[in-house]
């Protein structure tokens, strides 16, 4: 709070808010002073450049030592590497998460498969008798995916559940999406359902293309 020695100063301009420490820590309070009034102990010189921002280096070096010899340059970096630096752990987090969704994508198409080619093979007999009494192809495929299907449902039903209680820990990594983002929360459900139909087609195949004699024979 101001005071009796407190040195005043005149408001000349307010600058929006910047993001110092990172792009998920909110703008913190700032001024800006003059170097006659306040003269820090080192200073930051942020240079717009056209083209290659590495290559303008020895340019401003030689600017600055023939303005003062005296003052030396102890870091050079270009605005995008500091903001790789600024993004690198969150970039990290945000690969190995998609590395394990995509696992977890896989393993769920293996596991719907297996399962769907395991209940086909059992209900060989029952699609037999259906294509043998004139049930077309399509209504067969269809018993098969339709059972995929109620499965993949289940599964979209609880994860989605499961999504929208752990936004809360997610929001630390993310940077202008909203924890509960529609378009994520509509397009991963479908995309999960389309493998899902994916990995029940090949079963549901399969089953429409028995021969009525074989299947009737088989128990």
């Amino acid at each position: 709070m101001p005071n009796d020695s407190s040195v005043w100063a005149t408001i000349v301009g307010v600058a929006g808010g910047e993001h110092q420490q990172a792009l998920s820590v909110e703008p913190l309070t700032e001024v800006f002073a003059p170097f006659a009034q306040e003269v820090p102990s080192g200073a930051r010189l942020l240079t717009r450049v056209a083209g290659d921002a590495e290559s303008i280096g020895p340019a401003i070096r030689h600017v600055v030592s023939e303005m003062d010899s005296d003052v030396p340059i102890s870091e050079m970096r270009s605005m995008d590497a500091i903001r790789d630096t600024s993004l690198a752990r969150e970039r990290f987090l945000m690969t190995m998460l998609v590395l394990f969704a995509g696992v977890g994508l896989l393993l769920a198409v293996i596991g719907v498969y297996g399962v769907l080619a395991q209940v086909a093979r059992r209900r060989t007999r029952e699609m037999g008798i259906r294509i043998a009494l004139g049930a077309p192809a399509g209504s067969v495929r269809w018993l098969v995916v339709r059972h995929g299907l109620a499965m993949v449902s289940a599964g979209i039903a609880i994860g989605i559940s499961a999504a929208a209680i752990a936004t809360r820990g997610l929001s630390a990594l993310l940077y202008h999406v909203a924890p509960a983002d529609p378009m994520t929360f509509v397009a991963v459900p479908a995309i999960l359902a389309l493998t899902g139909v994916a990995a029940a087609w090949i079963p549901a195949l399969q089953a429409s293309r028995a021969d009525p004699a074989i299947a009737l024979r088989s128990e």
